[in-house]
């Protein structure tokens, strides 16, 4: 008796779905699959960060600490809102509880109004921003607010995210479009901890400025100018991580707690104003 190998149907490794339907799910899932990395990353890089001893910062930073022996003739001629600035964030710092961590306020020259904090307790606020203030309190809002980063640790943890990602990325793609989908989807999901950590500093910097000054009048003076004189073009510019502005000016008038007297603005400070 001959025996013949059985035949196997037509078909029978074809998908029956849709070939762009295929094509989507897999990117969809690719996507998604990111996304919850980069997320579980940021948690785990929030987690351990605070662990991370303060003096460490502090000796990373002197990479970008200003150079007091380099300064511009502009430095020299703004060395008293340089000490006046310093003085006021040396005020503040009491109200912070925080121990173990010192700050230092740095001047730039440069037209934006802008305020950032970076590794160890570093501070930097533009001639831009002293631009748009009108009383000692809604500078004190700025200083605090960047304070609260540093309490917070949030610049280390959001180093730790971004090379942790960086890292990552370049072990498990070599291909520039793979790293760059990973690059981009990093960026998607770190910007809502980025406003995460704005709310959580503008809460700190409220109750800051509350216990210096008896009352938190004048808070959103800073971001009132800001929404009158660039609209939708700040969005963009410089508050393309943080909340919007409206919702961030009612956030901090929902917050606010108290009336009292405006301090003016130190002398120095007025003068660089001119």
């Amino acid at each position: 008796m001959h025996k013949q190998n059985p035949k196997f149907p037509e078909g029978i490794n074809a998908s029956q779905e849709q070939p762009l339907k295929e094509f989507f799910l897999l990117v969809f899932g690719i996507v998604f699959a990111i996304i919850l990395f980069v997320a579980c990353v940021s948690y785990f890089a929030q987690a351990l960060s605070p662990y991370i001893p303060f003096a460490w910062e502090k000796s990373w930073a002197s990479a970008v600490v200003p150079n007091k022996d380099h300064a511009t003739q502009d430095d020299l001629n703004n060395q008293d809102a340089q000490h006046a600035l310093q003085d006021l964030l040396l005020k503040l710092s009491p109200a912070q509880n925080t121990d173990d961590i010192s700050f230092d306020v740095h001047l730039i020259h440069d037209a934006k109004p802008n305020a950032f904090a970076t590794l160890g307790g570093q501070i930097f606020v533009t001639t831009g921003l002293i631009q748009h203030i009108e009383s000692e309190n809604g500078l004190a809002m700025v200083l605090a607010h960047e304070m609260a980063h540093v309490q917070h640790r949030h610049p280390i943890q959001s180093l730790s995210r971004g090379l942790i990602i960086q890292l990552v990325g370049m072990m498990l793609f070599s291909d520039s479009t793979a790293g760059s989908l990973l690059n981009q989807a990093g960026i998607i999901t770190l910007l809502s901890f980025n406003r995460d950590m704005e709310r959580e500093a503008d809460t700190t910097a409220l109750r800051t400025i509350g216990e210096f000054y008896g009352h938190t009048q004048g808070a959103d003076e800073f971001f009132n100018a800001m929404l009158a004189k660039h609209d939708d073009e700040l969005s963009v510019e410089f508050f393309n991580t943080h909340p919007k502005t409206q919702a961030r000016i009612h956030d901090i008038q929902s917050m606010q707690a108290g009336l009292g007297k405006l301090t003016p603005l130190d002398p120095a400070l007025l003068e660089l104003q001119k």
